[in-house]
């Protein structure tokens, strides 16, 4: 999933982005960049987090207590 989203700057159609607020400022606060996230199981503990543009791309197995940078 992380290699898609940062190949196309996208999730593929059959699955859903929503936005991402960065209010705990988990990631880097940069001007124009906005993050969305893509839930990857049931109980939306493991996660994609990326920019807009797919350039960044996390991963979260924990529903947010600790990320993995993957690109």
């Amino acid at each position: 999933m992380a290699e898609y989203i940062y190949e196309y700057g996208h999730v593929p159609s059959n699955l859903k982005a929503e936005t991402y607020d960065n209010a705990d400022n988990m990631f880097p606060v940069e001007d124009g960049v906005t993050y969305q996230q893509c839930s990857l199981d049931t109980d939306g503990k493991q996660k994609i987090i990326f920019t807009q543009d797919g350039k960044r791309v996390y991963y979260t197995a924990d529903d947010g207590e600790s990320f993995e940078e993957i690109y």
